[in-house]
């Protein structure tokens, strides 16, 4: 089946697909995702191949599809939802973090979501890469999810608006004691 024009693999395994580094060719022989330091999680409908992508280049950009992706550089792509979200002034902990320090910090963003606390489950049905919470005085004010969307997905779409890391910027005010 030929490539969508101007869509190309921008990401395997963490690195460049022509990146013939040793670090680079280690984390493909492994089949390893260097971001959460495990096996990589995507394989194909019977398991007998792991795909390892990250990311993905359309005409104009890069595109993360992968939520494990997500990690890198110290939770950079998760704190510039943050700050889009919720502003640039409140601190942003995983669950563990999150655990550490509720008591002593007034006002913070708690990322939950894989890796960190556990999957988020929204209803029977649906379910969410990402959902970051703006907890003020022990209380649940705010949220957002973040959801990433598969390769094949992104390739059903041919228009931006369709973006594979979408933000559902949906934020509901809540007053719910955490």
């Amino acid at each position: 089946m030929p490539r969508a024009r101007n869509r190309d693999l921008a990401e395997i395994f963490g690195y460049a697909p022509n990146d013939l580094s040793p670090t680079a060719r280690y984390f493909w022989d492994l089949e390893a995702c260097p971001f959460i330091s495990k096996k990589c999680s995507k394989y194909n409908h019977d398991q007998t191949i792991t795909y390892g992508t990250c990311s993905v280049r359309t005409k104009d950009k890069e595109i993360i599809i992968c939520p494990n992706r997500l990690y890198a550089e110290d939770f950079l792509s998760i704190r510039n939802v943050v700050a889009d979200a919720f502003g640039t002034n409140v601190p942003l902990f995983d669950f563990s973090e999150y655990l550490k320090k509720r008591k002593s910090i007034k006002k913070f963003v708690v990322a939950l979501g894989q890796n960190s606390g556990r999957e988020i489950n929204v209803g029977r049905s649906l379910s969410m890469d990402w959902v970051l919470a703006l907890i003020e005085n022990k209380f649940l004010i705010e949220y957002t999810g973040i959801e990433a969307v598969s390769y094949t997905h992104l390739r059903a779409h041919e228009t931006p608006e369709h973006l594979v890391c979408r933000l559902l910027l949906e934020k509901k005010k809540l007053k719910t004691a955490i």
